[in-house]
């Protein structure tokens, strides 16, 4: 991403090594991502689009995670 700007889905498909539909279906609900996918959408939009909304899950894992000081 260059001078803050947001990549269009084109490029945010090909840099996270997936195709623009499959981008669009999961940014829309549609697809659902493995846990490594839903964390690296997470980190590359820098937190715009949260992995626990793709992936529910993770918010319970997140939270025995911290209950457990990991």
């Amino acid at each position: 991403m260059v001078n803050n700007q947001q990549p269009s889905q084109g490029q945010m498909a090909r840099d996270l090594g997936i195709t623009r539909q499959y981008l669009n279906g999961i940014l829309n609900g549609r697809s659902v991502p493995s846990i490594r996918l839903a964390i690296a959408i997470e980190k590359y939009t820098k937190g715009r689009y949260r992995a626990r909304k793709f992936r529910p899950e993770l918010a319970e894992f997140v939270k025995t995670a911290k209950r457990l000081g990991l």
